[in-house]
């Protein structure tokens, strides 16, 4: 399992063995190298040995050589390679321009986030497409989720087809677990996949913002093992003196790790159960990486050893891989970052598996029709759609919480979701949203279709191409097409143009009156039952806490 992708042969094993006894060269040599010894927590130096992609020997003496062996004399830092811990590879981007973005602020292991791709790829093509991701420079794994973090697609979690996916060797993880009242509950299922997950000796993670210390204390005892949803110092020091692992964050709608740390150091909280991770904000938001987490984690007056193992052996011993990844010594994948000094983590270069890799390194995409990943086109009669009117208005507290209003608001905008069969239709309006004539999208968490907007006419026209092509359509004071081919939530295009088009959505909206940061987390999260208070989902408008139907859906005849 630890070593699914870089699984070394016999053959390997018995060189790098070799190397360690200068009994063969070394296929790369660091000669006079300083690094950070993340284990003893000070920057040490000495000559470091690769071979087979593999670090061989790190020490004083000179490993032997020939004619074939790389000599690197080196003039700066070396630091581990950084992992994310948590990671959502769907925010827009797709899987290959994600890794991307992680080799340019020095990550070379990411688990990542199954849904929504299992549930519209199935589970044959995720498995097929994690062993592709494998192939990559990065190490990707995977965490499985045991529900659909919506009101429908629950079947697709049964025990069997979760028991499948959890034995897989790409599989590091199970969660994050956002339907956790499933487990509060007792609910067989969820229970079963968590029993398994045990047996299997993955590690359980769990999705519980605002969470009661009861809650907690339930949580733990059915088996979670860690938690990226503490906001607070003291959530974190509930969480750690429960027994579990904490992720703390830095992401586009929460900012709380300085405020964090601060706290953490103040309490003289233990460190060895902290990791960092940015939870995979969207592309307009300058990307904050491992190497800006980093830094924030020091100019917070955390110790700099502290902070970048926080981002390297602390994730790694969580997922028990740290025989192999997570530090510079020897045994353990040579993936380092080469920077300028203890209070720089930003890579100028990187070596991954023992070579070196141009920090913006274009990676080749996979063939996304032959995983079953392209968006199928579709052709409907729009006209057979009737926007109706409501009463009540979907109230935005922030850009992902809900409440509910029982009247029509004022500035408020009509509000459509279709269901991804093109069968129901639930109707409502929307406040915090801005003022414009349509938004259509199928980037949100169910794949249905949501058209919001003031002209039935261009919303009409918007929706059908969304439901045509996929992606994100905006007519307004001007007009933007996002397209999304890649399942109807990624986009296939190259990551700076990606984030060009976002951040243009991003200004084009607040300029509407959208009044917030994120708009395209706003959309991600509409029908998601993660989230308070109230949700619009192809179930109807759902009030999240106690899962009550408050308006269904109506028929539609397409």
């Amino acid at each position: 399992m630890i070593i699914a992708s870089r699984k070394p042969s016999l053959k390997d094993i018995y060189k790098i063995i070799k190397v360690s006894k200068f009994d063969e060269p070394a296929d790369l040599i660091i000669e006079d190298a300083s690094y950070i010894d993340i284990y003893t927590k000070r920057i040490s130096s000495g000559n470091i040995a690769i071979a087979s992609g593999r670090i061989a020997y790190i020490g004083d003496e000179m490993p032997l050589k020939n004619n074939d062996t790389r000599i690197i004399k080196n003039d700066f830092l070396i630091a581990p390679g950084y992992i994310e811990g948590h990671a959502h590879p769907f925010q827009i981007y797709n899987p290959v321009t994600f890794n991307e973005i992680m080799i340019r602020h020095g990550t070379s292991m990411v688990i990542s986030d199954d849904l929504p791709m299992y549930i519209k790829m199935g589970l044959k093509n995720i498995k097929r497409f994690m062993r592709f991701m494998g192939r990559l420079p990065v190490k990707n794994f995977w965490s499985v989720r045991l529900d659909s973090q919506s009101m429908i697609d629950m079947e697709k979690f049964s025990y069997i087809k979760i028991k499948e996916l959890l034995n897989d060797d790409y599989v590091l993880q199970a969660g994050e677990i956002t339907g956790w009242p499933y487990i509060i509950n007792m609910e067989k299922n969820m229970l079963k996949n968590i029993y398994n997950s045990q047996f299997l000796g993955k590690r359980i993670e769990t999705h519980n913002p605002g969470a009661s210390k009861n809650t907690l204390n339930r949580m733990a005892a059915a088996g979670i093992t860690s938690d990226h949803e503490a906001i607070t110092g003291e959530d974190v020091k509930t969480r750690l003196s429960l027994g579990y692992h904490v992720f703390l964050r830095y992401s586009s709608i929460r900012k709380d790790l300085k405020d964090e740390l601060k706290y953490i150091i103040d309490e003289k909280l233990p460190l060895n159960r902290l990791m960092l991770t940015n939870d995979g904000s969207p592309y307009y938001n300058d990307y904050m990486g491992m190497d800006d987490l980093i830094k924030i984690a020091i100019s917070a007056g955390l110790n700099p050893f502290d902070a970048y193992s926080m981002a390297s052996l602390n994730p790694a011993v969580y997922y028990n891989i740290d025989g192999i990844y997570g530090g510079i010594a020897p045994g353990r994948l040579a993936d380092m970052n080469f920077i300028r000094d203890l209070y720089n983590p930003e890579p100028v270069f990187l070596m991954l598996d023992g070579k070196i890799i141009d920090k913006e390194v274009k990676l080749d995409p996979p063939d996304w029709k032959g995983y079953g990943m392209l968006y199928k086109n579709r052709n409907i009669d729009i006209n057979k759609i009737n926007f109706n009117g409501s009463d009540e208005t979907l109230f935005m507290r922030n850009q992902v919480i809900m409440d509910l209003n029982k009247y029509k608001m004022e500035d408020s905008m009509e509000i459509h979701l279709i269901t991804k069969d093109l069968k129901r239709i639930v109707s409502s309006n929307i406040h915090g949203m801005g003022h414009f004539d349509a938004l259509a999208s199928s980037y949100n968490i169910e794949g249905s279709y949501i058209v919001i907007g003031s002209s039935h006419d261009l919303m009409k026209k918007a929706l059908k191409e969304v439901i045509k092509n996929g992606g994100i359509v905006f007519n307004g004071n001007k007009n933007i097409r996002i397209e999304l081919k890649i399942l109807g939530i990624m986009s296939d295009k190259h990551s700076d143009d990606v984030r060009n088009i976002t951040e243009e959505f991003r200004s084009t909206m607040r300029g509407s009156g959208y009044k917030f940061d994120d708009p395209v987390y706003s959309m991600l999260f509409l029908n998601s039952i993660n989230l308070p208070y109230y949700r619009i989902t192809s179930s109807g408008i759902v009030e999240v806490k106690t899962r009550k139907i408050i308006k269904k859906p109506v028929s539609l005849k397409i």
